[in-house]
């Protein structure tokens, strides 16, 4: 009954806030900017030295402002840019005026500019002209490339980010410091980007320049810091015609031989005995792009023993530890499968289903022997790309084979086999429309098939993201469905409803939300498992200032705080704040200082480890002060206090 009344009331609010709320429009009109690009039939040499004669021909891109450290402000150095293209590829020159002696160009690893001290400078693509997607090339004076997905990116743990830098494409760069500044030259073959079937291309376009001695992030077209989102504000780019890309086929076949020779135990008189094991394996990877829009990815039997292993990680809480993905398939091209936080790769090939089961099955005298602790996958593919309607379209299956732990008898030394993860089945559905104002609405639906008398899974989300016209305001809405199927059970059913409704522009931001976790919601199937049985309510408030003062170049205060409650039985769990501050000083450096406070009393219903205990932990206030600052050098110093 309180649930729903709180629904009601949320709703109420919703609609409060949407028709009394001054939508008032930004304080800046910005003009966008039009880039007119020209074919070329005498492609320029990739070699730093701006002499080709398509350089003579090509339009001019300059007059950049600045967005930091004063936003609409002329930069303290000059910005020249050209493109052209042909049938196979974008080319780009730039000439960014500077003194040498003041050009920081500190070598570092690819996609790590954002790490090091260094200048650099990049370009940006939103082939659809959809405002929400795009693709970003930068380049350092030391020539180190970096390249990067743009777009709306749910990492799945609560984290997002407009930036996905595990992306890679091939594309070739060179640049030179010069008496008057540095020089970068581009060339990016089309097959390299997704784009639409078209005769003649509308494409966003963005350059950036950033200045590290001066701390000056520069753009072509301007961009209001207080307005939300980036592409949305790019410039166009017009006059690719008839453009289409070579084939984009790629075939990466591996084999690998193992040869291991173990010593087995002997008594002193014994003749040393070994135990000797072969095995040989192989693979292959593919990427085949469909047409201009749409790629398959396949990967059969594929071996992932050289990917980064895990940190260890000693887990105090009672959920699982959510693992980054290294695995590059699981990692390129899968914005689309992330969406509402219903597909956690790490269950294709993870721990066994039975694996924790084992232990118990073991009879008098057994141990044992061996319990693997990953699956093997047999193969796995997805399809992902974009329609001419901004219809995002992806498809995603995994078949992981069987999997035993072998037990044996010390007395008779007999061996026996159990099956611990059954032949499985992974499947991705997704469908996204974009809509008017960067809004957008996805489906996506995830199943999990195990072979024999195991449980299945079945997961279903809608996502809404609106927002007003001037994008001041916005409003999310998710709601998921889940099905488990137990074996000779019913059908055990759980859900969650969340909304998140706020001001998303200006200086003066704040947000309300609503998430209700149901008791017999569980994605661990197909997804992460962080809890359920749970109701969040909550609000926030930040200030950002964007322009300096005596003391910051930019900074933000934040406020925040919420409630929570036990949805089944209803009752308490605790109330929170959190105010926190980060300031830019003037050298570069900055400082971060928030304070976390449960004020009152609080309850823990999800510690106790046993199943079916009933243990309602308490928990005094709480006070949590963390200081952190980067000094000019790098240098991070974090000091933390806890009061309970």
């Amino acid at each position: 009954m309180q649930t729903h009344f709180l629904l009601r009331s949320l709703n109420v609010l919703i609609i409060y806030c949407t028709f009394i709320a001054p939508i008032s429009s930004q304080d800046t009109v910005i003009s966008k900017k039009v880039y007119q690009i020209i074919r070329t039939e005498f492609p320029p040499t990739i070699d730093g030295i701006l002499d080709d004669p398509c350089w003579a021909q090509a339009a001019l891109a300059d007059k950049f402002v600045q967005l930091e450290p004063l936003p609409f402000s002329t930069p303290s150095q000059v910005s020249i840019v050209k493109m052209t293209y042909d049938n196979d590829n974008l080319y780009l020159a730039a000439h960014l005026h500077d003194v040498p002696d003041q050009i920081s160009k500190s070598i570092g690893a690819r996609d790590g500019h954002e790490y090091v001290n260094t200048d650099y400078f990049s370009v940006g693509f939103d082939t659809y002209n959809d405002d929400r997607n795009g693709f970003r090339f930068v380049i350092t004076p030391a020539g180190i490339q970096s390249d990067a997905k743009l777009g709306y990116f749910d990492n799945g743990n609560g984290n997002t980010s407009n930036t996905d830098f595990n992306w890679d494409a091939v594309w070739t760069s060179s640049t030179k410091v010069v008496s008057d500044g540095w020089i970068v030259e581009i060339k990016i073959p089309f097959f390299n980007l997704r784009f639409p079937k078209k005769n003649e291309q509308i494409w966003g376009l963005q350059f950036v320049r950033f200045n590290k001695q001066k701390g000056e992030l520069s753009t072509w077209q301007a961009i209001d810091p207080k307005q939300d989102g980036i592409l949305i504000q790019w410039g166009d780019m017009t006059g690719l015609k008839q453009i289409k890309p070579s084939l984009r086929l790629s075939f990466n076949p591996y084999f690998a031989a193992n040869y291991s020779r173990t010593p087995l135990e002997k008594s002193s008189n014994q003749k040393q005995q070994f135990e000797n094991q072969k095995a040989i394996s192989g693979g292959l990877d593919i990427k085949y792009g469909i047409n201009e829009s749409f790629t398959l990815d396949a990967t059969l039997i594929p071996d992932f023993s050289q990917v980064q292993s895990d940190r260890k990680i000693l887990n105090l809480t009672p959920f699982e530890i959510r693992f980054e993905e290294n695995r590059p398939f699981f990692t390129e091209g899968v914005e689309l499968f992330n969406k509402s936080n219903v597909f956690y790769s790490r269950r294709v090939g993870g721990t066994p289903f039975a694996y924790h089961s084992v232990q118990s099955s073991l009879g008098n005298y057994e141990k044992i022997i061996n319990n693997p602790t990953t699956t093997n996958l047999y193969n796995a593919t997805k399809i992902s790309g974009r329609t001419n309607n901004n219809f995002g379209v992806g498809l995603f299956n995994a078949i992981v084979a069987k999997s035993y732990a072998i037990i044996q008898n010390t007395e008779t030394g007999t061996q026996r086999k159990i099956l611990t993860n059954p032949l499985t089945n992974y499947n991705i559905a997704v469908l996204q429309k974009q809509l008017k104002n960067n809004s957008d609405i996805s489906l996506i639906n995830g199943s999990t098939l195990r072979e024999g008398n195991f449980r299945d899974a079945n997961i279903t989300a809608l996502n809404a993201n609106l927002k007003d016209k001037k994008n001041n305001y916005g409003l999310s809405i998710t709601s998921k469905m889940g099905n488990v199927y137990e074996p000779n059970e019913k059908v055990k059913r759980g859900f969650v409803n969340s909304m998140n409704f706020g001001k998303i522009s200006g200086s003066k931001t704040w947000y309300i939300f609503n998430e209700i976790i149901s008791n017999h919601y569980d994605p661990s199937d197909i997804g992460y498992f962080s809890g359920n049985n749970i109701v969040n309510s909550g609000i926030g408030i930040t200030y950002n200032q964007y322009n300096p003062n005596k003391v910051f170049l930019n900074s933000n205060w934040w406020l925040n705080g919420g409630y929570s409650n036990r949805y089944s039985p209803w009752s308490y769990a605790y109330v929170y704040s959190n105010i926190g501050f980060w300031g830019k000083f003037k050298n570069q450096s900055w400082a971060n200082l928030w304070i976390y406070i449960q004020p009152i009393k609080s309850f823990d219903y999800y510690e106790p480890r046993v199943i079916g205990k009933n243990c309602n932990l308490y928990h005094t206030p709480i006070v949590d002060l963390v200081l952190e600052q980067m000094t000019e050098k790098n240098y991070i110093g974090i000091f933390t206090l806890e009061k309970m």
